[in-house]
């Protein structure tokens, strides 16, 4: 390996070593540090964004979307040297990655970006619903003014959510808030909990009492800040 890397070769490693099923950044394996270190060599680190939205892992059928590359600064063997060992290194790696990633992922990832994937999620619900939630979605411009106004917030409740895609699309953008959503119509609420692939931080039921930091009125676009 080191005869190649003398040659003017690079190495290309993924240290994940599979990919997430929610897209999320997950352990790094120890390898490609070990190798840093043994070959001194520096690192470059490398973020691909959207390939598991296009092919998500377990499925075969891609979906809509575009994948971008996204190259950062190189972290040089003098820096891994003043970490202590290649299993510190992968741990600094891996911060920094999840650090840049997140930044990638607030300048992306914004309500236009997930509203095709919102529609989808209605595809099998019958034309009718299809087509009143893309109807809904445009009216509102994807809601982008009201999610960025809540953005900062951790806890939030939708009532009235009628089908779901005011809060499941809240959801997608917002990672790191939990989303309640409720709505009094039986047959509308059991469209919206009932859609494929909910995202884990959003939760369709009837919490009355719960504790939230802003309440949102789907009907009538009231925002009540709790908190």
């Amino acid at each position: 390996m080191s005869n190649i890397v003398k040659q003017g070769y690079s190495i290309l490693i993924f240290p994940e070593g599979t990919r997430s099923e929610t897209c999320s950044i997950q352990r790094f394996h120890k390898g490609a540090f070990y190798l840093a270190e043994k070959l001194q060599l520096d690192i470059l680190p490398v973020a691909l964004h959207g390939f598991g939205h296009i092919l998500p892992k377990k499925e075969m059928v891609l979906r809509k979307g575009s994948i971008s590359l996204h190259i950062g600064e190189p972290i040089s063997f003098k820096t891994q040297s003043s970490l202590e060992g290649y299993q510190q290194v992968s741990k600094f790696v891996r911060k920094q990655f999840m650090s840049s990633f997140l930044k990638i992922q607030e300048q992306i990832e914004t309500p236009d970006y997930w509203a095709d994937r919102v529609i989808k999620h209605y595809l099998y619900k019958g034309f009718r619903i299809e087509w009143m939630v893309k109807t809904n979605l445009k009216k509102n411009k994807n809601y982008n003014l009201l999610i960025e106004s809540i953005k900062n917030h951790k806890t939030i409740k939708f009532i009235n959510c009628g089908y779901g895609e005011l809060p499941l699309l809240a959801s997608m953008v917002l990672k790191n808030s939990t989303i309640i959503a409720f709505e009094s119509d039986e047959s509308k609420f059991n469209i919206a909990k009932n859609t494929m692939n909910i995202p884990d931080n959003l939760h369709f039921m009837d919490i009355q009492h719960e504790k939230v930091e802003v309440i949102i009125d789907v009907k009538t676009n009231e925002i009540r800040y709790e908190i």
